[in-house]
């Protein structure tokens, strides 16, 4: 027995000897590198004194914004399942005509009974913003002057690359008609050369001209063929009520009369009446004349086919007021 007993412990001796011996064999590169841990946060302390934080109001109008209608938030409603605030006048339109749902979170709010009114929230807009009427009066004001500037640049870039491109245009008209004068002269040369060849008696065949290339067409074959077709339509130079169109190029039916584009024009600029807008053409704007009104009974295609002046220049159209006598043009 107790040889036994000494031959399991030499066994059980020598096995540990050789786990160690493992053990230290194995290089350390091989070991498997451990993950650093993240560097943890400490909350932010809490102010229990009389200590004053101060912050830009751009950082609070943040806090202090509606997510539906983007203005400072008025007779604050929370969502009492999300916590998301709204003005009273936006939540509740959002619960009656849209999805029962919170507009930031699409938690569903059932009613009305999952909200509930705000009075810190209130006392902290009221603290911050005394005279709100009279701020979000000057922030209006503001933006409409920028949106009027912002106009103004883009009507004068417009304008700009409208006439870089009717002087493009008429360029390559040049170049073509050149091009036609002397392809007729060519060719007027070649049949007098064969006449007297063949009046001579000669047998020479006459040398083969080149084909001439077709010019492109006209605007007026386009307007027969198309059912729509484009053009411009812009504020007279002299104009200071009406204000831009963002977009001046626009395409419709030939069809459309001049009355549709006046009651289109006091949509757009929110005019008190389109009849006393007035469309003019292009012909008498370069000269400085007193713009001609269009009869609004015309369609688009009878004024086109009546004045020859559109044959020479893009189709543009101006708008001004119907009673332009204190401009001062030439009559």
């Amino acid at each position: 027995m107790d040889l036994n007993r000494s031959g399991m412990a030499d066994a059980a001796s020598a096995k540990r000897k050789r786990e160690e011996e493992a053990a230290e064999a194995v290089p350390e590169q091989d070991a498997a590198p451990q993950a650093e841990e993240p560097p943890k946060i400490k909350p932010r302390e809490l102010i229990t004194d009389d200590t004053l934080t101060e912050t830009s109001l751009a950082n609070l109008n943040v806090e202090l914004t509606c997510p539906v209608c983007l203005g400072i938030i008025r007779n604050a409603m929370t969502v009492m399942e999300c916590v998301h605030r709204f003005c009273e006048a936006c939540i509740t339109k959002c619960l009656r005509l849209g999805k029962k749902e919170c507009p930031s979170c699409r938690v569903k709010c059932v009613s009305r009974r999952s909200l509930r009114r705000d009075p810190n929230f209130d006392a902290i807009v009221r603290k911050i913003y005394p005279r709100l009427e009279e701020y979000e009066a000057e922030q209006d004001a503001l933006i409409e002057a920028d949106n009027q500037i912002n106009a103004v640049v883009r009507h004068e870039a417009s304008t700009m690359a409208a006439k870089n491109a009717a002087k493009k245009i008429q360029v390559r008209l040049a170049k073509r008609q050149q091009a036609t004068r002397r392809g007729s002269s060519y060719s007027n040369r070649t049949a007098v050369k064969a006449t007297s060849s063949a009046a001579a008696g000669t047998a020479k065949p006459a040398p083969a001209s080149r084909p001439l290339k077709q010019p492109r067409r006209d605007l007026q074959p386009i307007m027969e063929s198309d059912v729509e077709f484009g053009f411009t339509l812009r504020r007279h130079p002299l104009e200071d009520q009406l204000q831009c169109l963002v977009k001046e190029y626009l395409k419709t039916s030939r069809n459309l009369s001049v009355q549709h584009l006046q009651k289109f024009l006091s949509m757009k600029l929110q005019w008190q009446s389109h009849s006393t807008i007035c469309l003019t053409s292009c012909t008498n704007v370069d000269s400085g004349m007193t713009p001609t009104p269009l009869d609004p009974g015309l369609t688009l295609e009878s004024v086109y086919k009546d004045l020859t002046a559109f044959r020479k220049h893009p189709i543009l159209y101006y708008y001004c007021k119907s009673s332009p006598r204190q401009w001062g043009l030439s009559t």
